[in-house]
């Protein structure tokens, strides 16, 4: 094997390497590294240079370094506040920050008050909840079934399923919500 058989072969292990990546930053970063290895294998793999994978390879690389940029400077630019970072930490990790911040940013913090309802068993769903801080009373049939409580969402079903609320919710005491 010719030392620029070994770029070559390293150039396809990274591209399947890049195709287990969860994190799609890295994803793009092996892919120009793969891309780099593949330019150097098919500069020396012949006699004559091969051009044309030569030329699709740094099309790719830039198209990569690219999108690179632009998650990096979208990462850059994800300031949360206390409370965010706060519901990041405990419940959202497995996004990135600046999914997080997407989502966090579809709805807006608000102070509900003690006994206020949120749902009522038969009617349309509007609105989805987080629960921050507090807890909500889930009744069936005016009989208590669940409690609700800190990082526990709130209409899910009948907000994905546009169907009626299959319960009542209300809060216990004052809650602090992400509406």
């Amino acid at each position: 094997m010719n030392w620029y058989d070994a770029f070559g072969n390293l150039a396809f292990i990274l591209v399947a390497f890049s195709l287990l990546a969860k994190d799609i930053l890295w994803l793009r970063v092996l892919s120009v590294v793969s891309s780099c290895c593949a330019i150097i294998f098919n500069y020396n793999a012949a006699a004559m240079p091969l051009w044309t994978p030569i030329r699709w390879n740094l099309f790719f690389i830039s198209l990569n370094i690219y999108h690179i940029s632009k998650i990096l400077l979208a990462k850059k630019k994800v300031i949360l506040t206390e409370k965010q970072e706060e519901i990041y930490q405990w419940f959202f990790r497995d996004l990135s920050k600046v999914e997080f911040h997407k989502f966090i940013n579809a709805g807006h913090f608000e102070n509900v008050k003690a006994n206020t309802v949120l749902t009522s068993e038969g009617k349309e769903v509007h609105d989805l909840w987080l629960i921050y801080s507090g807890k909500i009373d889930v009744l069936k049939n005016q009989v208590k079934v669940s409690e609700l409580k800190d990082g526990q969402f709130l209409g899910e079903m009948s907000f994905l399923s546009n169907l009626p609320a299959t319960a009542t919710a209300i809060t216990h005491f004052d809650t602090e919500v992400i509406r």
